[in-house]
C-alpha cells in the first residue's frame, strides 16, 4: 500500500484499473468502491489493503454518502467536467460538514495528485493529510450533534446498563462502527509504528481470572482500560488473590479508589462486549519479574491491537452535567451551521439552564493543596471557585494512553457508559468531546459546564489530542503527575522511544533520581528522543516567559536576568505551563541540516529572537 496515496488511486491499483483522467471516471471508481464495501468479505479485504488514514477517510466518505443529503450525491454526479474545488449546489453547500466532506471526496477520488510536478508532491501530500484530518474532526462534531439533537428532541432512552449483556443493540452497533476524530490513530509513531503486539496476559471476564495466551494462539478481541492508581498505592502493603491473579497486587487507598480485593467483582460488571479485558493491575506482573518490563515496553502495540479502549473515570458518579454540556454545544453548532432548520431555537434556553451546573469532571479543591499528588494543579470555574480535575486528567500514564487511543469510550465509577441520543444511543468518544468543545475559541459567554470542560481540556493539554505532534507529549507532561521516577517510562511508548529502556532493563539497573535531567528524564531517554526527532527537540519556547519577561528584559536587574535559567528542550523543572513549538516545525516536515539545525522551515522572527534570548543549558 501507499500510505500517502489517495483512496481512488489505491482502488485502481488493487483492482488493476486504468488511471482516471476525468470526472466521470472518478465517479465510476467511487461507485465501484461503494459496491465493494457493501459486500462483507470484499469489504474486509479491501480495507485491509489500505493504510490506516486511507481506510479512515473511506469510512468517513461512506458515512457521509449514505446518511446525509441526497443533494450531495446529485451535486457530485451531475458535473461533466473536472472542477478541482467547484462549489456544491446551494442546497448541498449550506453547512461546513458537507463542504469539508465534499472536499475530501474531491481529493480522494479525482485527479488532484495526477501529473503533479515532483517539487509539489510533498506539499500536496501535506495538504491531503490536512484535508483528511479536518474532515474527520468535522464528522465527529456532526455525528455528536445529531445524537444530541435526538436527545433534546425525543428524550433520552433508559441509561446504558453496566451489564454488557443488556446493552442496547444500537449501542453495540455504534461501538462496532465507531470512527475516530483522528484520521490516523498513531501518526506520531511514524515509521517505527509497531505491528500488533498482543499482551502476555488478559483478564477473562467470564471466568473471573487472569489468563495467559501463547504467541501461537489465535488471539481473541479484547478491550484496554485506562485508569489511574499509582499515587494512591499504600507502601509496603499487598493483596493476594491466588485463584484469580498469579502475582501479589499493590494495596490501594479505598478512600480514593477501590479495594483491590473487589477487583474480580468490579471487572465482572465491565460493559464493553468483549470477553477479555486488558487492565494493567491484573495483566502486567506487579512483582518485578522480567516480564513486567517487557509488557511496559510494549504498551503502544498492546493498545494498538485492542478492539476497543475505555477510560474508567472511577471518581465520576454520573453523566448529567457532561451530557447537558454536550447537548448545549451540539445545538449551538447545529444552529450556527444550519440556521434553525432543526427547529431548536426554542430549546436552547432550556438546555443552557441545564448546562449551567458543574460538568461533573472536576471537584472542589483548596488552593494550598496545589502541587500534591491528589491535586497537581487547579483552575477556576465560572463562579471563580477553585476546582481540580478528575485525577485521570492529571496522570502522566493516562496521557500516553489517551494519545495511543483517542477513541476511548468514557465510563463512570459504576461502569455506566457515556452516551447521548434518543432510542439510538450513541457512545461519545474522548476525541469527539475534544473536537466538539474545541470549536469554541474562548470560554466566555458559555454555560458553566461548557466553560469548565473547555478549561479542563486546555489545562490538561488534551485539546490537541486530534492533531498531536510527537514531542507535544513531553510538553503536555509538564502538568501531569507521576508517582515515581518513571516519567520517561510513562510516555516512551507513545513516542516510539524505547531502546534506552530495553538496554536498561537487560542489565537490571535502577534509575538514580540524581541522574535525571532537570529532575525529570534520564539522559539516555532524551538522547534517543533527540536522535529520533532531530533539531525540533531544541526548538521549543516558553510562551509565559515571552509574555512576562522578554519584552521587559532591558529594564530588569542583571541578577534577575542571570536567574532566567532554562533550556529550549520540550520540558522544564516542576509543574510548568507547557512550552510551545511553532506550527511550521510541526506540519511542514522540517529536515535537519547536518550541523543539527532546522532548515527548510521558515520560523518567524519573534520566535528566533526568543530562541536566541534564552540560555541553553548543557545536558
Amino acid at each position: 500500500m501507499s500510505p500517502n496515496g489517495t483512496v481512488g488511486s489505491e482502488y485502481e491499483k488493487i483492482y488493476n484499473l486504468a488511471g482516471t483522467s476525468n470526472w466521470q471516471a472518478s465517479v465510476s471508481n467511487w461507485y465501484g468502491a461503494l459496491t465493494v464495501l457493501s459486500r462483507h468479505d470484499e469489504r474486509l479485504s479491501f480495507l485491509s489493503r489500505l493504510s490506516t488514514a486511507q481506510a479512515g477517510s473511506l469510512r468517513l466518505l461512506e458515512e457521509w454518502w449514505y446518511l446525509y443529503d441526497e443533494s450531495t450525491r446529485s451535486a457530485i454526479v451531475s458535473y461533466d467536467n473536472f472542477p478541482l474545488f467547484k462549489r456544491l449546489d446551494p442546497a448541498a453547500a449550506d453547512y461546513r460538514y458537507n463542504k469539508l466532506l465534499y472536499t475530501l471526496w474531491v481529493w480522494e477520488f479525482t485527479t488532484v495528485y495526477r501529473n503533479a510536478k515532483p517539487d509539489l508532491v510533498e506539499s500536496r501530500r501535506t495538504n491531503l493529510r490536512y484535508v483528511r484530518q479536518t474532515a474527520a474532526e468535522a464528522a465527529a462534531v456532526h455525528r455528536t450533534a445529531l445524537a444530541a439533537y435526538a436527545y433534546v428532541k425525543y428524550g433520552a432512552a433508559p441509561s446504558t446498563s453496566s451489564d454488557s449483556s443488556k446493552i442496547h443493540p444500537w449501542v453495540k452497533a455504534r461501538l462496532e462502527a465507531h470512527i475516530s476524530a483522528r484520521i490516523a490513530p498513531f501518526p506520531f509513531l511514524g515509521k517505527t509504528r509497531p505491528e500488533k503486539q498482543y499482551p502476555y496476559y488478559l483478564w477473562d471476564k467470564r471466568e473471573g481470572r487472569t489468563v495467559h495466551f501463547d504467541a501461537n494462539d489465535e488471539f481473541p478481541p479484547y478491550t484496554v482500560i485506562s485508569h489511574t492508581w499509582g499515587r494512591f498505592r499504600i507502601p509496603g502493603k499487598e493483596v493476594e488473590l491466588p485463584d484469580r491473579v498469579p502475582w501479589p497486587l499493590p494495596c490501594l487507598d479505598p478512600a480514593y479508589l477501590f479495594d483491590v480485593q473487589d477487583l474480580p467483582d468490579i471487572l465482572s460488571r465491565f460493559p464493553i462486549p468483549t470477553r477479555y479485558i486488558w487492565f494493567d493491575l491484573v495483566c502486567i506482573p506487579q512483582d518485578g519479574r522480567p516480564l513486567q518490563a517487557i509488557e511496559i515496553g510494549r504498551q503502544a502495540g498492546i493498545f494498538m491491537a485492542a478492539k476497543f479502549a475505555v477510560v474508567w473515570l472511577n471518581q465520576i458518579r454520573g453523566w448529567d452535567g457532561l451530557r447537558s454540556a454536550v447537548a448545549w454545544a451540539a445545538l449551538e453548532y447545529l444552529s450556527q451551521d444550519r440556521g434553525d432548520r432543526y427547529g431548536i431555537a426554542t430549546e436552547l434556553p432550556r438546555i443552557r439552564d441545564a448546562a449551567s451546573q458543574p460538568s461533573g469532571l472536576a471537584i472542589p479543591a483548596r488552593a494550598e493543596d496545589e502541587g500534591t499528588p491528589e491535586c497537581p494543579w487547579l483552575f477556576q470555574d465560572q463562579d471563580d471557585k477553585t476546582v481540580t480535575p478528575d485525577r485521570w486528567f492529571t496522570s502522566l500514564w493516562t496521557l500516553q494512553e489517551a494519545c495511543l487511543r483517542p477513541d476511548m469510550v468514557l465510563c463512570d465509577r459504576d461502569w455506566t457508559m457515556f452516551t447521548i441520543g434518543g432510542e439510538d444511543q450513541v457512545p461519545i468518544l474522548l476525541d469527539h468531546l475534544v473536537a466538539l468543545f474545541e470549536r469554541y475559541g474562548t470560554p466566555r459567554h458559555v454555560p458553566a459546564a461548557v466553560h469548565e470542560i473547555k478549561v479542563l481540556l486546555s489545562s490538561s493539554s488534551l485539546w490537541t489530542l486530534v492533531e498531536l505532534f510527537p514531542l507535544d507529549i513531553l510538553t503536555h507532561g509538564e502538568m501531569r503527575y507521576c508517582a515515581d521516577t518513571n516519567r520517561a517510562v510513562a510516555i516512551m511508548s507513545a513516542l516510539g522511544v524505547t531502546d534506552w529502556y530495553t538496554r536498561r532493563s537487560s542489565v537490571h539497573v535502577e534509575q538514580d533520581p540524581k541522574d535525571l535531567v532537570l529532575g525529570k528524564y534520564p539522559l539516555s531517554f532524551l538522547r534517543e528522543c533527540h536522535s529520533r526527532f532531530g533539531a525540533a527537540f531544541f526548538a521549543y519556547i516558553d510562551v509565559a516567559v515571552l509574555q512576562e519577561v522578554f519584552y521587559e528584559a532591558l529594564s530588569l536587574d542583571k541578577s534577575v536576568i542571570d536567574d532566567l535559567k532554562g533550556s529550549m528542550m520540550p520540558f522544564s523543572t516542576g509543574f510548568q505551563h507547557p512550552k510551545y513549538l511553532h506550527d511550521n516545525c510541526k506540519f511542514m516536515h522540517a529536515e535537519d541540516h547536518p550541523a543539527g539545525l532546522l532548515h527548510h522551515v521558515r520560523i518567524p522572527t519573534w520566535m528566533g529572537a526568543i530562541a536566541i534570548g534564552r540560555r541553553l543549558k548543557s545536558i
